[in-house]
Order: structure tokens, then sequence, then C-alpha cells
């Protein structure tokens, strides 16, 4: 998924199944409190492949390359 620059997000995830179609399809919608959009629009074909893709944007979200250990003086 996208970087992901500001220290708030939001995350959005739509599922909704078609006639005649294995599965369901999902849309993820990210946004940052800065106001950045990316929208993904996936076919997914089991609900472990869509956790999957859910716990790598917030993994993203919560690494340490984001948000370094505060400086003391």
């Amino acid at each position: 998924m996208a970087h992901m620059p500001a220290d708030e997000a939001a995350l959005v995830v739509r599922v909704w199944r078609e006639p005649g179609v294995a599965g369901f399809r999902g849309r993820v919608v990210h946004r940052t409190s800065a106001g950045e959009v990316a929208e993904t629009v996936v076919t997914f074909d089991s609900a472990d492949r869509l956790h999957a893709a859910v716990q790598e944007w917030l993994d993203e979200f919560l690494s340490a390359d984001r948000h370094p250990p505060a400086q003391t003086r």
C-alpha cells in the first residue's frame, strides 16, 4: 500500500458479492490527515487475503520508520 506520511489516517474497506462471481470484491480507500487519498479496487478470493492487505496497511502505519523514537535532551 502507499506510504503514509501523517500521524493520522483512515482506512475504509467495502466488500460485496456479485452474481456469478466466486468470492467477493473489495474496495480499499485510505486517507491521511494531510488529505492524501489513495484508492485501490482489488478482487479478493479469500478473507485471508483481505486480512493480509489490511494488516500490511496497519503495519506500515505503525512502523518505526514513521514514528522514530523521541529525542531526549
